[in-house]
């Protein structure tokens, strides 16, 4: 987690130190520097990921920050902890992004709450002052960085596995001028969450080269199922573009499958061959 201090314009000038104290008991303790502490500030920005213990942190700054009388206080969280539990699924369960994890966020009177790539709308429902980040950055750096040629865009599929990825795949394609643009979808079991079946219209990709793009890998079966299904089907190189990794072991998996992963470091740090990572924090 880090805190800035910003202008009118959000923009960052200097950063706030402080310092994080942690007891035996799990119980976290912010002190900020007195530097700060003696200087009259009206806009600070929270940068930071969002596991439980950072939330504890935030909770912590939030209030430290509000005892120096600071006015206005952002968060800037890339990847909402709970994004994928935007509903019950099955009686006796919670809806814990809308019950658990935003009333938490919103407890706390931020003048903005920004996040990447969003899993669904039912985030910005139940945000008080939701902003959806651009994802033009990330985007713009995944083309230079694999070096994607005018030919590339007039060959290369952009392919969604699922109906939800549908929003991004066109965007990619309008902005950046892919001429094929390919949705797939997925039936899954909503209480195993295993996939069932994927279906993808084309039969024949006569060795062209895909480009999947996504929001969220966790255990890499999407991505598995339907990357195998583009080889059977006579694909080229396949690539993966998606905002959030929440863990290694999906990535490893993933890479028996997928030549390249192009992803950002908004929940964890990753050194991986053939993982290209867009830096975030």
């Amino acid at each position: 987690m880090k805190l800035y201090v910003c202008d009118y314009y959000l923009n960052k000038i200097i950063e706030i130190k402080y310092k994080l104290i942690q007891f035996s008991d799990s119980q976290n303790q912010i002190v900020l520097t007195s530097d700060f502490v003696n200087t009259d500030i009206e806009n600070v920005k929270i940068v930071s990921r969002l596991s439980w213990n950072d939330l504890q942190n935030i909770i912590l700054a939030v209030k430290a920050l509000k005892r120096l009388n600071v006015v206005n206080i952002y968060l800037e969280v890339p990847y909402m902890l709970g994004a994928r539990s935007d509903r019950c699924f099955e009686d006796g369960s919670t809806h814990y992004l809308k019950d658990v994890i935003c009333p938490i966020i919103n407890s706390l009177e931020f003048k903005s709450v920004s996040v990447l790539d969003p899993h669904s709308n039912v985030l910005e429902a139940c945000l008080d002052n939701f902003v959806e980040m651009s994802m033009t950055p990330f985007y713009d750096w995944f083309i230079e960085e694999a070096l994607i040629t005018t030919q590339d865009k007039q060959l290369s599929f952009i392919i969604s596995p699922d109906y939800g990825a549908i929003k991004r795949t066109n965007f990619i394609a309008k902005e950046y001028g892919f001429e094929k643009v390919l949705n797939c979808s997925k039936i899954r079991d909503i209480k195993t969450g295993k996939i069932l079946d994927t279906n993808i219209p084309i039969t024949d990709f006569g060795k062209r080269n895909c480009i999947i793009v996504d929001d969220i890998c966790d255990n890499g079966n999407t991505f598995i199922n339907l990357a195998k299904e583009l080889k059977e089907r006579n694909a080229g190189k396949i690539i993966l573009v998606v905002t959030h990794s929440i863990q290694e072991n999906g990535l490893n998996r993933i890479l028996n499958y997928i030549d390249e992963i192009y992803t950002t470091n908004s929940v964890n740090d990753y050194e991986i061959n053939n993982v290209i990572v867009f830096n975030l924090f």
